[in-house]
């Protein structure tokens, strides 16, 4: 049985004795996966949501970069300050004798103001 809305397509699969879902032909088309491609899931652990996603193929130099460590990494970066930096402060870090403690001295003071 399957439901398609503007928000999302909805299927049933069933889970067989041998472990394997068969995906429903609506759900293979609207992701483009074919015969023997792969795929990713994730499981939520708050909801129990399933995501499937077609698995991108990813250069081996490149995979650092999807692993759940690095993802940690971006999610604490992003619940980080920020600020903007004029043209002026970026003058002044680069004509620094040690242009390393003067961004981090910008950062610490851009950082008690915020």
């Amino acid at each position: 049985m399957a439901t398609e809305t503007k928000e999302a397509v909805v299927s049933v699969a069933v889970l067989r004795a041998d472990s394997t879902i068969h995906i429903p032909e609506n759900i293979r088309r609207e992701l483009g996966l074919a015969e023997g491609e792969s795929v990713t899931m994730r499981l939520a652990a708050k909801d129990g949501t399933l995501t499937l996603r077609p698995d991108p193929e990813i250069p081996t130099e490149d995979a650092w970069a999807y692993t759940p460590e690095h993802d940690a990494r971006i999610a604490r970066a992003m619940h980080r300050p920020f600020f903007e930096v004029s043209e002026e402060e970026l003058e002044r870090i680069s004509e620094a004798d040690d242009p390393q403690q003067a961004a981090r001295e910008l950062i610490a003071e851009k950082t008690a103001n915020a």
